[in-house]
């Protein structure tokens, strides 16, 4: 967990963690991104953690959400990816002769290790069931509050894919050597059988036009346009851009695009103002 080079090759001669991403469609280029042990950090796990995280973290394709005109930053998404990493870590055979790989591509991440499931692939997708290969790495990632509790891995991938609408996690046992293989996909496998989104409602508002950050506007506002109270706090350009964390010349930008779409409307003057849905 916390070892240095010296000692992790005195007492692990096969160890090796490597993690790789994909994301150009050059051939001659082999890796867009790559963090192995290369002399520059001690690669022990921790270390290892705390490097990787932050750059698969940036392949999900939700990097916050809103919860009125609170941003979120930590989604059950993200405790999904937390999860797989510490997953991968804990469950590996380190006597064995393969490396922990984790992948990046533009579509999905791949976790590899070495050994074999403990349990049966349906019991890990029930949840609930868990043996840990490696119980005391365990609970020092649960010490440091990398994982939720021992035994809520599979619940906590699961949930966090689900809650995204995207695929199953899928687990696959390779032999010669052993290792055990967990995919994580962020869109469909098989586009024919995607549903088709309703978008009658967005099409008559225009809304279907917006991009990701103006639609995140259009929440906040359509979410004080629905509040009944009597008393409640219209948005405001500025309180927009907390919200969001980005300048208020952004949002102004923003809400002018919005506006010449048809989607939103100014009521009131430039200052006492706000802004308000526009209902079709």
């Amino acid at each position: 967990m916390f070892g240095t080079q010296k000692g992790l090759e005195d007492a692990m001669p096969y160890y090796f963690i490597d993690y790789r991403e994909k994301l150009s469609d050059d051939p001659a280029i082999r890796w867009t991104d790559r963090v192995y042990p290369d002399g520059y950090w001690e690669p022990n796990l921790f270390q290892f953690f705390n490097r990787v995280y932050p750059k698969i973290r940036q392949a999900l394709p939700v990097p916050f959400k809103m919860e009125g005109v609170v941003r979120i930053d930590y989604t059950p998404a993200h405790k999904a990816l937390r999860e797989a990493i510490v997953n991968c870590l804990v469950h590996a055979s380190y006597g064995l002769m393969h490396n922990i790989v984790i992948e990046r591509y533009p579509d999905r991440l791949v976790f590899r290790n070495p050994g074999t499931m403990l349990i049966p692939v349906e019991k890990f997708f029930a949840g609930g069931t868990s043996i840990c290969r490696n119980s005391y790495l365990q609970k020092m990632f649960g010490f440091i509050g990398y994982v939720e509790r021992a035994g809520s891995g599979a619940d906590t991938i699961l949930q966090g894919w689900k809650e995204n609408n995207w695929p199953k996690p899928q687990i696959r046992e390779l032999y010669d050597p052993d290792q055990v293989e967990l995919t994580l996909y962020f869109k469909s496998l098989d586009t024919r059988n995607e549903p088709k989104p309703d978008t009658d409602d967005d099409t008559k508002s225009g809304t279907n036009k917006l991009t990701d950050r103006q639609r995140l506007i259009y929440n906040i506002i359509a979410a004080a346009d629905t509040n009944d109270d009597t008393n409640k706090m219209t948005p405001t350009s500025s309180s927009i851009a907390d919200a969001l964390k980005v300048s208020l010349s952004t949002v102004k930008r923003e809400l002018d695009k919005m506006k010449d779409i048809g989607v939103i409307r100014r009521v009131g003057p430039t200052f006492g103002g706000h802004w308000e849905i526009v209902k079709k």
